[in-house]
């Protein structure tokens, strides 16, 4: 691999993992120390192929797959690739475990390079229609403070709040009262499960109203729940003894409906 090859995968890996904005805004590549420094976060978390040349768009490339290294629920690996000598970004995908086709996926399939004109952004509004200019608000904006610690959060709740010490096998890491909703956290990364908990009477996202309403119905003994199944993983809200509750993490359906009937015990 040339050494320019190999800023290009830095550049790729780098822009593509981290996100960090300052090298694209400066048009530089990262230094050996920056790459270095970032490769060796990540890799406590991840594991990241050899980069492999490829072709996207028409144009040589570069790619690497990136998995967890701990749980990762559903989550199987990400795809990166990018262009082996800029640095773009061409394509992401987005695998469940086992697999062999992406579950999201966004990928270039026509690019060229070149300065853009303004007429190509510049969208003029149609005839008749109204245009309003928002303004940001002026001030700062409310502080949003939480209550935190299990005894702390029934305290304050207003509601029975259901935590049991295991959820599934999971242990519980940390309950936070944020508005009017407990917010309870099992197991770590992305194979945690998050439940949100509040009086039904304000669960306006809960299982008898909001966006949960419309998805298919499950039995969760005597009670009915809303849910929304991927292969990513799920989203279950239901409502049981005046409490509303939404349970999400990344784990198949038998699993979150296995952690909703325990929270009724």
């Amino acid at each position: 691999m040339s050494s320019r090859g190999i800023v290009g995968v830095a550049w790729g890996v780098l822009a593509l993992a981290s996100g960090c904005a300052h090298h694209r805004v400066v048009g530089r590549p990262p230094s050996v120390a920056e790459i270095t420094d970032f490769l060796t976060k990540i890799a406590q978390h991840v594991d990241v192929s050899d980069a492999r040349p490829t072709n996207v768009a028409g144009q040589p490339a570069y790619s690497v797959s990136v998995s967890p290294k701990h749980d990762g629920g559903l989550l199987g690996s990400a795809e990166l690739a990018w262009d082996a000598a800029r640095g773009v970004p061409l394509r992401i995908g987005i695998y469940a475990q086992g697999s062999s086709s992406p579950v999201l996926q966004l990928e270039a399939t026509d690019i060229s390079y070149g300065a853009v004109s303004d007429s190509d952004v510049s969208i003029a509004p149609p005839a008749g229609a109204k245009t309003v200019d928002l303004a940001p608000p002026s001030g700062k904006p409310p502080k949003v403070t939480s209550v935190g610690g299990l005894d702390a959060v029934q305290a304050a709740a207003g509601f029975p709040v259901v935590a049991p010490d295991t959820l599934v096998g999971l242990p519980r890491q940390d309950v936070r009262l944020v508005g009017k909703a407990a917010l309870v956290v099992y197991g770590h990364g992305l194979g945690a499960i998050v439940v949100v908990e509040r009086a039904a009477d304000t669960a306006a996202a809960g299982p008898s109203g909001g966006m949960l309403s419309s998805l298919p119905t499950v039995s969760l003994d005597g009670a009915t729940g809303h849910e929304l199944a991927t292969q990513l993983g799920t989203v279950l809200g239901w409502q049981r003894n005046g409490v509303g509750f939404v349970l999400a993490g990344s784990l198949p359906p038998a699993a979150a409906e296995t952690a909703a009937r325990d929270l009724a015990r």
